[in-house]
């Protein structure tokens, strides 16, 4: 390209350029909340945008393009203005996700601890339904004779003796509740809230993994409904739920995520320095003389 080389400015640009890009696709990451598909689709084309924009401003600078000359500059930098403007946003909120570390660190940490309580807390339900119908079966064989059609309701289970109809059918709403193979589900949940407990607002995938352990919860939480429905004969349970209270401690950390706020004065001043070095390969190009018969004011 005349008057213009691949020197040390041009290297440092795309340095910088491949930066800014990758602060903004962080930041597009929590904006949209954990859509990594998107933030890279737009990530690339700013990046496209930008580096196509500023070449072709040097090689207008450098080489007087018929047509173009300092209009196409104006043009294409006009371009770069608005690039860099809108991209900035998302590049700002990056900034404001470190600033806000800390606070994102402990709400994901309360986050996680409170999805690990699901498993105490049906416990603790389960215990209740089954103190509860223990306390029914027993009351049903006390008024048996007082009572026998209540007695023949819920007294239904094989069994020489009272006291053994009882066991078998507190066993089986026990085997109910805690069907075989929970145990080693619980182990592998366990496993994987540890490891999503290694956290740092520099992991791409943290929105993503708030939305992936809403979901499990949730798939944990019907799991748990489902198993808590079964009723015995003649005795009437109470559901567990757990998600209500859990989905609205991880919808003040999403609202974190994607609610985009003030920029820090960091994040313009860094902002700023990168579109100035971005701009070094045009500002640093050197413009040409024009040839004969045309206009011999340089660019």
């Amino acid at each position: 390209m005349k008057g213009s080389k691949f020197n040390l400015t041009a290297v440092i640009a795309i340095v910088v350029l491949l930066f800014y890009s990758y602060i903004v696709l962080m930041g597009l990451a929590y904006w949209l909340d954990g859509n990594l598909w998107l933030s890279g689709i737009i990530t690339l084309a700013i990046v496209v945008i930008i580096a196509l924009c500023v070449l072709a401003m040097a090689a207008s600078k450098a080489t007087r393009w018929k047509g173009i000359g300092l209009t196409g500059q104006i043009i294409f930098g006009a371009i770069v203005l608005v690039t860099l403007l809108l991209s900035s946003m998302p590049f700002a909120h990056f900034f404001n996700m470190m600033d806000k570390q800390d606070e994102i660190k402990s709400a994901f940490s309360q986050t996680l601890d409170y999805a690990s309580g699901i498993d105490k807390a049906y416990k603790a339900h389960t215990d209740s339904l089954e103190d509860d119908y223990a306390r029914r079966l027993r009351e049903a064989v006390q008024t048996k004779a007082s009572d026998p059609q209540h007695y023949n309701e819920l007294i239904k289970a094989s069994g020489a003796t009272d006291a053994e109809k009882m066991a078998n059918l507190n066993n089986l709403f026990h085997s109910q509740l805690y069907p075989n193979g929970l145990d080693s589900t619980l182990a592998v949940r366990k496993k994987w809230l540890e490891d999503a407990s290694d956290m740092s607002v520099w992991n791409i995938a943290l929105p993503g993994n708030l939305n992936q352990l809403d979901t499990v919860v949730m798939q944990w939480d019907q799991g748990y409904q489902d198993l808590s429905s079964f009723k015995p004969t003649g005795y009437e349970t109470a559901k567990f739920s757990y998600t209500a209270n859990y989905t609205s401690k991880t919808a003040e950390l999403r609202n974190v995520f994607t609610k985009m706020s003030s920029p820090t004065i960091w994040s313009i001043i860094a902002a700023l320095f990168c579109f100035f070095v971005m701009m070094l390969p045009y500002l640093l190009t050197s413009s040409s003389v024009i040839s004969k018969g045309d206009d011999n004011i340089a660019i």
